[in-house]
Formats: C-alpha cells, structure tokens, sequence
C-alpha cells in the first residue's frame, strides 16, 4: 500500500490520502498534464476546495506519491537483502524484487508508456532517481565484489558491471520497451539472471 502522506500522518484523517489514492490512479493512466484537480477531487469523492485544504497543487500531489513510492521501492529491496545470503542469492534477489515490483506496480495502476515518460522527466522523479540510483549501483558492486573475493565471480571491474547491470534492468523494467511487453514477471526474471548473473559465475571444472 501507498504510503500516507506527511499531513495524514499528524492526524487530519483519512482525505488526505483518498486525494493520494485517486491522483495515483488518475496520473498512471492519463498523466499530469492531463489530469486536472478537479478530476482529482470527484475520483476521490470530495469537493475541489477540500483538495487544496490538503495539498497546494497537483505538483505537491505528484511529489509525495513519488516520494512515498520510492520509499515503499527502497523498503521492498532493503527486506529481500536483509536475508543470510551469498553474495549471488543477494543479487539474483536484488534482481527478482527488482522486476518484480515495477511490473506489480505498473500493472497495478493500468500505467500508460506516456504516462510514465512524463513523470520520469519530472525534475521530482530525476531527483529521487540520483538520490537512489547512486546506492543501487553500490549495492550491486559490493554483492559483486564480495562474490569475486568467495571465487563465485569472474570480473575485472566491479563498478562499471554495476552500473551495466544497473542499466540493462533500467531498461528491461521499461513498460514500452516492445520487446518485453509479453513477458510474465517470473520471465523477466529468468532472463535478466542468465544474462545479468549466471554469466559472471565462474565454471568450476
């Protein structure tokens, strides 16, 4: 579930996150431009003015879900790396939750390929992408490097196959990348661990 917002955490109720629930549906499938506070209000079940009593516009709206789904994202990978793992179950989890989660939530929401691009190039989105992206690519490069060190991988570089595998599950998490739009989840999976992961492993002869 949604994080609730700063405001409904001191105890204003429950409009506040009615509001959230409803700009969460309404932008996935339409976008920001598209959707207007007063289309807001009426999915919510509230009047336009009690919007604003909340939130001062769509783009403080736009800002919280972004924010509280980045967190929700953070607080799914920090749980599947909590387990005792080797340093390769730790990535091929990493991976799985990965997948998982963005195709969970874009299915979810009914997210349109236009819907997503605007809010990627929404400086709130670039923002928390820099703020995360840096420690995903350190995360994986540590994974990697402990894993070279047990003799499990075979790599010359640590942090640049970080950052590659990094990107390649950017793009394959991509709804509108073409080429994946017929995949399960659990397919997704299978084929960015036997690129990503089953490639680094050493073969013990």
């Amino acid at each position: 579930p949604m994080k609730t917002s700063p405001k409904s955490s001191r105890g204003l109720g429950d409009k506040d996150q009615r509001i959230l629930d409803a700009a969460k549906i309404l932008f996935s499938r339409y976008g920001l431009k598209k959707t207007s506070i007063e289309e807001i209000a009426q999915h919510a079940g509230l009047g336009k003015g009690t919007v604003y009593l909340y939130f001062k516009s769509k783009d403080e709206i736009f800002s919280v879900l972004a924010s509280g789904f980045a967190a929700e994202f953070e607080q799914a990978l920090d749980e599947a790396l909590e387990v005792p793992a080797t340093p390769s179950e730790k990535l091929r989890a990493f991976i799985t939750t990965r997948v998982g989660f963005f195709d969970r939530c874009f299915k979810e929401y009914g997210a349109t390929a236009e819907s997503i691009l605007e809010a990627e190039a929404s400086p709130v989105v670039e923002g928390l992408r820099k703020q995360y992206g840096g420690r995903h690519v350190a995360l994986i490069a540590s994974l990697l490097d402990e894993g070279h060190k047990r003799g499990d991988f075979h790599i010359e570089n640590p942090e640049f196959t970080a950052l590659a595998i990094y990107h390649v599950l950017e793009s394959l998490a991509r709804p509108w990348n073409t080429e994946v739009q017929g995949m399960t989840a659990d397919e997704k999976v299978k084929a960015c661990v036997s690129l990503l992961l089953d490639g680094l492993l050493n073969r013990k002869i």
